[in-house]
């Protein structure tokens, strides 16, 4: 991008004021063992179920960031996950889901490409739907927050040939969409 086009982004921020946020999100962070050795995975994206604040959609769609140290490297891709509530009862229920991953920029021998199939128990912990404003600033929130663990099982083809297998397990949490703006 030229000079010239930052030059008039940073005006218009200036001028204007300044509008952030964070969309509905799933955060996940586990550890993992698989067929190259132990590690740490975790991902970061934007979900569905993280926006609904009465906790009544049975289908979540997530799509979002993730990252896996394991036998000494670091990988990185974007993931898309589909899943379906199985009700348990109470606000804790047990999700069955999978997902699809494209790792970038892979080395030899690490995952390009991986599908994995996640069994998740969620407790909704409660919703939120609110905002406030005073002159010319304002916060607001609308979504669910909830905890969770999962178990993931999956499989990965490697850069170059060759395929490797994965189990992982770990904690997520959900939080709301969180906007927050300014003005002058």
């Amino acid at each position: 991008m030229s000079a010239s086009i930052w030059l008039a982004i940073l005006l218009g921020v200036i001028t204007s004021g300044c509008v952030a946020g964070l969309p509905p999100s799933q955060s996940a962070i586990g550890g993992m063992v698989g067929s190259r050795g132990g590690g740490v995975s975790g991902s970061a994206g934007a979900h569905a179920k993280a926006a609904d604040r009465l906790d009544r959609l049975d289908v979540d769609l997530g799509a979002g960031y993730l990252i896996e140290r394991q036998a000494g490297t670091v990988a990185h891709g974007t993931y898309v996950a589909l899943a379906r509530r199985l009700t348990v009862g109470g606000r804790r229920d047990l999700w069955i889901g999978g997902r699809i991953e494209l790792f970038w920029l892979a080395d030899e021998g690490e995952p390009a490409r991986g599908a994995a199939l996640r069994v998740a128990v969620r407790h909704h912990v409660g919703g939120v739907s609110a905002g406030s404003s005073s002159g010319n600033a304002g916060v607001g929130a609308h979504g669910a927050f909830a905890l969770g663990a999962h178990a993931d099982v999956g499989l990965r083809s490697l850069e170059g040939g060759g395929a490797a297998f994965m189990v992982s397990a770990g904690v997520t949490l959900d939080l709301p969409l969180l906007v927050g703006f300014g003005g002058r």
